[in-house]
């Protein structure tokens, strides 16, 4: 998957709760594997979530942890 379709995806916890949507990742510069994505939070508030807490990525990406796990 390209990083540009992850942009703008609905980020829901493990809770089913939306987070937000994602507008960045980071990737390691040697194997160029994403290894965060970072997702806008409320007005100007960012979260940078470790690839490892993703569940389940489709049309909406879903966490492993709880909203109040990571912010």
């Amino acid at each position: 998957m390209r990083v540009k379709t992850l942009i703008g995806k609905k980020v829901y916890d493990s809770d089913a709760n939306n987070i937000g949507k994602i507008v960045d990742a980071e990737f390691d510069e040697e194997t160029y594997a994403i290894t965060t994505i970072e997702i806008s939070h409320k007005l100007l508030k960012k979260i940078h979530v470790d690839v490892n807490n993703i569940a389940k990525l489709g049309d909406s990406v879903f966490l492993k942890v709880q909203r109040s796990d990571i912010e």
